[in-house]
């Protein structure tokens, strides 16, 4: 049997965030945990939902641009070097963390940077990490080289 052109992601990573979004939501809405002055709220909401956009308008587009997968579960055809992905190789996931540190200042949730632990560990271990080893693999040393050059996260 041959062996499937794509990593192999445990769940989608917008399915991945969604769960742990969700999670924060119920937790706050059961045993609320604000940690932020409410003169905060909005101007910091604000701020970093417009960077969590912006980095993944520009992620997706820049995949897009060179003709190559935005899902994790089709096989990618090249390496993405411009763009975002100049500074880090996950733009669209640094996006989705700013987004949930938005979500967390709009509704004053310290439930959503408590499960920032353990997002980072199933997104690095059941995403990240596959992704890289399936780029490596497809790639070789371009990947490898790319992986010297560019940051993980930022």
């Amino acid at each position: 049997m041959a062996e499937k052109d794509n990593p192999g992601v445990i769940l989608p990573p917008l399915l991945i965030w969604a769960l742990f979004l969700a999670a924060g939501v119920g937790l706050n809405l059961t045993r609320p945990l604000p940690f932020l002055p409410a003169a905060w709220l909005d101007p910091l909401f604000w701020t970093l939902i417009v960077i969590a956009a912006a980095l993944g308008v520009w992620g997706r587009t820049s995949l897009r641009r060179h003709g190559t997968a935005i899902l994790p579960n089709r096989p990618a055809t090249t390496i993405v070097e411009t763009g975002p992905y100049r500074f880090t190789r996950n733009p669209m996931y640094v996006g989705q963390t700013v987004a949930i540190l938005a979500i967390a200042a709009r509704f004053d949730n310290l439930w959503l940077v408590i499960l920032l632990a353990a997002w980072f560990p199933v997104m690095h271990y059941g995403v990240i990490a596959r992704e890289e080893r399936y780029l490596e693999a497809k790639f070789g040393e371009a990947y490898t080289r790319y992986k010297a050059r560019v940051r993980r996260w930022i």
